[in-house]
C-alpha cells in the first residue's frame, strides 16, 4: 500500500494561495486607484482654480500625456478616469475621449515598433503561441481583428502584453493597431462614463 503524495498536496495547495493572493493584490491595487482618481476629479472639481492649470495643458498635452499612458507596461493607468475633472474646467468630453484614444493609440504604435526592432536585433524564435496567433492573423484576418477589438475595449490591461509579440511575430501592422484604436474609443468611453458617475 503506497502512501499518499502529501508533497503534491502541498504544493497544490501553496499554488492556490499564491494565486488567491495575487488576485486579491491586483484587486486591492485596483481599488486604490480607482479611489485616488475618483478623489481627484472630486478636489479639482470642488476648486475652480484647478481650471486654468488644466486648461494650460490644452489638447496636445493631453495627447502626450495619453501616449504615455498608452506606453506603460508597469503601472498602466486610465487617463480617461480624470475626464470629469477636465470636463469640469471647460474640456469637451468627447472630444478629450479621442484625444486619449489617439494618444493611448500612438503608444501602441511606439510598442509595435519595438517588437519590429526586437526580432531584428535578437534573432531570436517566436515562440509557438506567438506563431499560432500570426497564423490566425493570415488565415482568419477578420476574426483575428474582431478578436483584438474586442479585447482592447474590454480589458484593461497594457495593450503591450500582446503588442510587442505579435510585432515580433510580424503581424501586419493594420490587422493589430486598428482594430486596438478602435477599442481604446470603446474602452475610454466607458471609463469616462464609470468615473463620472462616481464622481459626482
Amino acid at each position: 500500500m503506497t502512501s499518499p503524495d502529501h508533497s503534491g498536496i502541498a504544493d497544490a495547495a501553496t499554488s492556490r494561495t499564491r494565486h488567491v493572493l495575487t488576485w486579491a493584490w491586483r484587486g486591492l491595487l485596483l481599488a486604490v486607484v480607482v479611489a485616488l482618481i475618483v478623489s481627484c476629479n472630486r478636489y479639482v472639481m470642488a476648486h475652480p482654480e484647478w481650471a486654468g492649470q488644466l486648461q494650460a495643458m490644452g489638447y496636445p498635452g493631453l495627447f502626450i500625456v495619453a501616449a504615455i499612458s498608452g506606453f506603460n507596461v508597469l503601472v498602466p493607468l486610465p487617463v480617461a478616469g480624470f475626464t470629469p475633472a477636465l470636463t469640469s474646467a471647460g474640456y469637451d468630453p468627447w472630444m478629450v475621449i479621442l484625444v486619449f484614444s489617439l494618444g493611448m493609440s500612438v503608444g501602441d504604435f511606439a510598442g509595435y515598433l519595438l517588437g519590429l526592432w526586437g526580432r531584428h536585433a535578437s534573432g531570436v524564435k517566436v515562440p509557438k503561441f506567438v506563431h499560432t496567433l500570426q497564423q490566425w492573423s493570415e488565415e482568419k484576418p477578420v476574426l483575428f481583428m474582431v478578436s483584438i477589438f474586442l479585447y482592447a475595449s474590454f480589458v484593461p490591461m497594457p495593450n503591450e502584453v500582446f503588442v510587442i509579440p505579435l510585432a515580433f511575430a510580424r503581424v501586419a501592422w493594420h490587422r493589430l493597431l486598428i482594430p486596438i484604436a478602435f477599442g481604446h474609443v470603446v474602452l475610454n468611453t466607458m471609463i469616462h462614463l464609470g468615473f463620472d458617475f462616481l464622481s459626482h
